[in-house]
């Protein structure tokens, strides 16, 4: 009897486990051409984080958690290109806004002085910012992902203006959306913008994750 109890456990928490590896799956595929080339382990820690918080799942019993009923919003901690920490390199402040009913996702980042909030390479010139936007249903696994770069920008300028980064997701989605943002530094070199390859500098973080209430 105990161990047709400790089986049917089991058999729960591998539906659980199943569960964090397909929503694992489905965000890093959706990211996957955005995803730098030097990133490590994407897929494992993603699992990880996903199985931690379908964990957290308080609504359903074991055996039927879910990755939107737990505490999803902490998959904005997930670094893709880990060890690194986008904050410590991109510093300037953005808010990130959603509008399902317009099927776009606005970064906005006020006026800020590069030279102060960007950590860049001694041998970088320029810098660039990539948003992605993915509406990813967690089911079928379908998804899209919708994604933009800023201008090239010098990165001993004392101030650059306002710009907002737009990317498209489809009108009126009622699925989760994804959202990212990377920075990429750049060095001219006879009027030329050539990508610096440095796995410590070009990073990659998940920064919002957008629920239908």
């Amino acid at each position: 009897m105990e161990n047709d109890e400790a089986f049917a456990q089991t058999r729960l928490l591998n539906k659980d486990f199943g569960r964090a590896g397909k929503a694992s799956t489905c965000i890093n595929r959706a990211f996957s051409n955005m995803t730098p080339k030097h990133a490590k382990d994407v897929f494992s820690r993603l699992s990880k984080l996903c199985k931690s918080i379908i964990n957290n799942d308080a609504v359903n019993e074991r055996g039927s958690r879910k990755l939107l009923s737990g505490s999803y919003q902490d998959l904005t901690s997930f670094e893709f290109t880990d060890p690194g920490i986008f904050k410590y390199v991109m510093g300037a402040d953005y808010t990130c806004t959603v509008d399902r009913a317009a099927g776009t996702v606005s970064v906005a980042f006020p006026a800020y002085a590069p030279r102060d909030e960007i950590k860049a390479p001694e041998n970088a010139t320029h810098y660039r910012i990539k948003l992605g936007a993915a509406a990813i249903d967690l089911e079928t696994s379908d998804h899209k992902l919708s994604t933009t770069d800023s201008d090239e920008i010098a990165k001993n300028e004392t101030t650059t203006p306002a710009v907002t980064l737009t990317a498209s997701i489809p009108a009126n989605t009622t699925r989760p959306v994804f959202i990212a943002l990377s920075i990429e530094f750049l060095s001219e070199e006879h009027e030329r913008l050539y990508p610096v390859l440095n796995s410590k500098f070009n990073l990659m973080k998940m920064i919002a994750v957008d629920v239908v209430a």
